[in-house]
Order: C-alpha cells, then structure tokens, then sequence
C-alpha cells in the first residue's frame, strides 16, 4: 500500500507522511460542498445541489489520453442529469467517500468492462435499486 500511495505523493519522505497527506486528501472539501440531502459541484454555473436520492448510478472510468497515460474519474447519473469528475478534480477523494457513506449497495467487486474501441474502461461502483410497493 505504501508505494502505491507513493506513486501519488513523491514528496512524502516515509509511511507517515505518505498517511497524513492521504489523510487530509480525504478531509479537503475542494471543489464540493456537503450537506445531509446531497452535495453542490461550486465550480458549476448555476450551483445546484446534486441529492444523494437522485443518484441513480456511479461509474468509475479509465481512459487513454495518450500512449503512455490514461485519465481516471468518476462518472456519476442522476434523475436530472450525469457528472464526470476525473482525478485532478480538487476534493475528488472526498466525494469519492460521501457517496460511499451516503448511497447503500456500494458494489467494490464488479467487473470492469470495456466500452468502446478507443480503451475507455468503465467499472459500476453504484446502482440505485426502487423497492417495489406491495
């Protein structure tokens, strides 16, 4: 674990450090702001509040940019709308754990599938499930 978070943070000198830095990663708001019904992107024009029960699915994405680099992020479907946020989104790893605090059913073992010839990979993280009504 320790160098692969290393890979991330090659200023920290040892495992402490690497742990703090990574610490406050997961604390920092950045470009987000929570409350108990959803969160708000600040950086889209108008602000909206993207609710937490209208999330209908999460993705996570993997796509090449160039030969030797991919691009990775999140994607996220609403009843209104859907979001990507890639890696150099501030605050992402934050988000990356309200939702997994605030949506049931967090699917960590599904498969990544291919979705197109250009290498996007993309694997559901999330999947909101209706109760039927008896």
């Amino acid at each position: 674990m320790f160098f692969g978070a290393k890979i991330y943070f090659p200023r920290a000198e040892n495992y402490d450090a690497v742990e703090k830095e990574a610490d406050q990663l997961e604390k920092y708001d950045g470009d987000f702001q929570y409350t108990n019904k959803g969160f708000y992107h600040k950086q889209k024009k108008p602000i909206e509040l993207i609710k937490w029960d209208e999330i209908i699915s999460v993705y996570s994405f993997n796509i090449p940019i160039s030969k030797h680099k991919r691009e990775t992020g999140i994607e996220i479907i609403t009843d209104k709308s859907s979001y990507e946020f890639n890696t150099s989104t501030s605050g992402i790893e934050k988000l990356t754990n309200e939702m997994y605090n605030h949506l049931s059913d967090w699917q960590l073992n599904s498969p990544t599938i291919r979705i197109n010839n250009h290498g996007l990979e993309k694997t559901k993280l999330y999947e909101r499930h209706h109760e039927k009504n008896l």
